[in-house]
């Protein structure tokens, strides 16, 4: 198993390139734009409102990910996954693949914001169910209790 480093990084206005735009591709969009990253999207569909991004309405190709700071592979198709993943390791792009944890440069925790606090959880992405899960539990901990 992988060992990851935990750490909060300041998007502001940073590219960051989404390949695909499903269900799982849309709630790291959402999430991007809320942290202030300049988000570009390449997806021939969309399950969401794109306001606020760039979106190239087509299928990836290679040199999509020239000049992004992080990349997303987010489709349901493993080979356009393996492809985005192999670009971003030639290009030296940390990149996160939905659902395949051992292709991951970086993860996402299950993520809390309350105010100034955040908390993140981790199961090194192994078990994304489990950490929404103690995430959950820590907010109704959290919003029981002042801090």
């Amino acid at each position: 198993m992988k060992v990851y480093y935990p750490i909060f990084v300041d998007l502001s206005a940073k590219p960051v390139i989404v390949i695909g735009a499903g269900k799982v591709g849309m709630r790291k969009i959402r999430a991007l734009v809320a942290a202030g990253a300049h988000v570009k999207v390449v997806s021939p569909e969309a399950f969401g409102d794109l306001t606020g991004v760039d979106w190239k309405q087509r299928q990836y190709v290679r040199g999509d990910l020239q000049g992004a700071f992080l990349a997303y592979a987010a489709t349901d198709n493993r080979s356009v996954n393996a492809a985005v993943t192999e670009e971003a390791r030639e290009l030296g792009i940390p990149v996160n693949v939905a659902d395949a944890p051992d292709d991951c440069g970086f993860i996402v925790p299950a993520r809390l914001q309350l105010d100034d606090l955040q908390v993140a959880v981790s199961t090194g992405g192994t078990k994304p169910g489990r950490a929404a899960a103690i995430r959950d539990r820590i907010r109704e901990f959290l919003s029981g209790n002042s801090l």
